[in-house]
């Protein structure tokens, strides 16, 4: 069978840009960027969400998912637990439904089985290059772009075809308005035999949580529920995994690499010497304006040198 991924690597940053640009137009698409290891570019970082990557280690102590959905989350607990917290957003926190407290507690750090994409590849690019560490190195190349990590180092951007998941794979589109833990044991049964369960909210965001959750509605955010306490594998093997079950040939991944000393490089764009970081900062799309809040220098704080 033919396989459901194609890869391409870069290293012109410009190109990337332009090439994952000409892809999204169809608006079908989703993105997640991240880096992978700079010491060890052949150990490729893989996609599982942070409350598994925390509580898989600890087979014998399981604490699922379902059950913070249940019980920390649930209207009734949450109101009871933590209504009289202080910070400005409990009101608004104590009015949402349960999914609708983990998609806010996603964009704070707090681990769920939700793992972040966007429908803005120039957003999947910034969180790409935004998690490759800072550096110091001085050395620099005949163009005076610095050079700090070995060759073979790359962040990737994820895209996924949302539409195909969908359409053939028939993975479960999540209504926020009316998901619950009965809604997320349908899941578990469904999927259980692979080990893993996945549901996708392209529109995670009503009226009523656009103004209280800015960071999601600024980086237009896109959430794949994965939880997959019961295997060991990752998002895109799950999804071939999915498409080996019906047979599916059909491109639904596609892997944009940029070698990661190409961020640095300054191209002329629009008369404007620019460096990845710069050229998405006059787009807009850094943390300076994805976040109204301390998150976004944490982002930047690698690249305010540039």
């Amino acid at each position: 069978m033919a396989t459901i991924e194609e890869t391409k690597t870069y290293d012109n940053w410009h190109k990337f840009i332009c090439d994952l640009e000409k892809s999204s137009k169809d608006g079908n698409k989703i993105y997640r960027g991240q880096s992978n290891d700079p010491c060890d570019p052949e150990n490729e970082w893989t996609i599982v969400s942070s409350y598994n990557r925390l509580h898989s280690k600890y087979k014998n102590k399981a604490y699922y998912f379902r059950t913070i959905l249940n019980q920390h989350l649930s209207p009734r607990l949450f109101s009871a637990y933590y209504g009289d917290y202080a910070f400005n957003q409990i009101e608004d926190l104590k009015q949402l439904t349960s999914i609708q407290r983990a998609y806010y507690f996603q964009h704070y750090g707090i681990p769920t089985c939700l793992i972040d994409f966007t429908k803005c590849p120039l957003i999947a690019s910034y969180f790409g290059i935004s998690s490759v560490p800072g550096t110091n190195v001085t050395y620099a190349d005949d163009d005076n772009n610095i050079i700090p990590f070995t060759n073979n180092a790359f962040i990737t951007i994820y895209e996924l075809d949302a539409q195909k998941l969908i359409d053939i794979l028939n993975v479960k589109e999540i209504n926020s308005k009316s998901f619950t833990s009965k809604k997320y044991d349908d899941y578990l049964k469904e999927l259980w035999s692979l080990g893993f369960h996945i549901g996708i909210d392209l529109n995670p965001l009503d009226e009523s949580m656009k103004e209280s959750n800015f960071n999601l509605n600024q980086q237009k955010g896109v959430f794949i529920l994965y939880d997959n306490y019961n295997s060991n594998i990752d998002l895109i093997f799950a999804i071939d995994s999915l498409a080996k079950e019906i047979g599916c040939n059909d491109k639904i991944i596609k892997k944009y690499r940029l070698k990661t000393n190409a961020i640095y490089e300054y191209l002329p764009i629009n008369n404007t010497r620019h460096n990845l970081y710069t050229y998405l900062k006059s787009k807009q799309r850094t943390g300076q304006f994805l976040f109204n809040d301390l998150q976004g220098l944490k982002y930047d704080f690698n690249f305010l040198h540039s």
